[in-house]
């Protein structure tokens, strides 16, 4: 056939290149992606997930727990996840070091203790204070030891968060 393009390892229009050609979808994220959006799972090089916004108390107890998307970067949530809390420090990880969230933090009286990232210029970090973020961790981490948490087999973020809710208030009897 004169004029046409050979098309090499290719049936019937699809082949081991077909996803390179039609678009970047991972083949776990099957389904309508407006739908996404509303049960908090988004796209990332792993596949569909969900963040888990997390406050804590002194004692490493779940105070307030927040959704979003996968993708969604963690400043976003910040203001929600702070609103109507009195402390006196706010220990943070890298994430949120933005001068928006810190301007936030000292107009409302309560110090920041964020470690400043790379990239900004380097500020005073109480180490013996943020020494205690370790309790954040923890709790993501008995968090995390119920199965339904860890792999997310709910497709809807309110049962999902019925279901983290219930883990957090076991956290609390324990």
């Amino acid at each position: 056939m004169a004029g046409s393009i050979p098309r090499i390892g290719m049936l019937g229009g699809r082949g081991s290149h077909h996803r390179r050609l039609v678009g970047s979808r991972p083949p776990g994220f099957i389904g309508r992606p407006g739908r996404s959006k509303k049960n908090a799972i988004g796209r990332s090089r792993g596949g569909p997930t969900t963040k888990i916004h997390l406050a804590v108390n002194g004692h490493g107890k779940p105070l307030r727990v927040l959704l979003t998307q996968g993708n969604q970067h963690d400043i976003t949530m910040f203001e929600p996840l702070i609103e109507g809390f009195d402390v006196k420090a706010c220990l943070a990880d890298k994430a949120y070091d933005s001068k928006r969230v810190i301007e936030i933090l000292i107009s409302r009286g309560i110090e920041p203790v964020i470690p400043a990232r790379t990239c900004s210029k380097p500020r005073a970090l109480d180490k013996a204070l943020y020494a205690l973020r370790y309790l954040v961790e923890c709790c993501f981490h008995d968090l995390k030891r119920f199965r339904r948490i860890a792999t997310r087999f709910e497709k809807t973020t309110s049962s999902f968060a019925a279901f983290l809710s219930i883990a957090c208030a076991t956290l609390w009897l324990k």
